[in-house]
């Protein structure tokens, strides 16, 4: 109930203007019940950070194994990070991170680096699967996957020119360019940009 409570208002406000009362107000419990789970609000915000990396780990791998070729699974994962960057939903969970508040809790901690681990697994195994098979001979599945996530993540400038409704798709066409011609994509890998 605590977890939900300020999910909700997390929806609405930045991370630092959500109080302890806030949280309890929402939730509806008592100073006591809060903290017969959590010592601090921070530690919600990390329980949320891990539910919603297990949440991403779980599609980026269903859309990763279900693409029928690694390269095909490559940009099955780029497509579904640039969800995050793009779909207004997507973006207002990932906003949350956002906060300086926000960005020092989980400073605190180590969910950082393990939900990038969860996060980056399903490409590092399609990287290696392309490596297997011949069919994105130059990757090094645990460095480029890290290379992939960091032009995924930047903030794409160089795509601000377009119309909104476009930047997902061009952003997508040049990273998978980029990703293919870097991984050494041999013809018939499924992927059309």
């Amino acid at each position: 109930m605590l977890v939900d409570a300020t999910r909700r208002l997390l929806r609405s406000r930045r991370y630092r203007d959500v109080s302890l009362a806030d949280i309890l107000s929402e939730s509806g419990l008592h100073t006591r019940a809060f903290y017969r789970h959590f010592d601090t609000k921070d530690e919600i915000l990390r329980v949320i950070y891990r539910e919603n990396g297990r949440e991403l780990h779980k599609r980026l791998t269903a859309r990763v194994q279900s693409a029928p070729t690694p390269a095909e699974g490559v940009a099955a994962w780029i497509d579904e990070l640039l969800r995050l960057r793009f779909e207004p939903r997507s973006v207002a969970y990932v906003s949350i991170y956002q906060d300086p508040a926000a960005r020092d809790a989980m400073a605190a901690s180590d969910e950082p680096g393990a939900s990038r681990h969860m996060v980056l697994a399903p490409l590092v195994e399609a990287l290696a699967a392309g490596v297997a098979d011949g069919s994105l001979p130059n990757a090094v599945p645990d460095v480029h996957a890290s290379f992939i996530s960091a032009l995924v993540w930047d903030d794409l400038n160089w795509a601000n020119d377009t119309p909104p409704e476009q930047r997902r798709q061009n952003a997508r066409d040049q990273l998978v360019r980029f990703a293919m011609g870097a991984l050494g994509a041999r013809p018939g890998t499924g992927v059309e940009v």
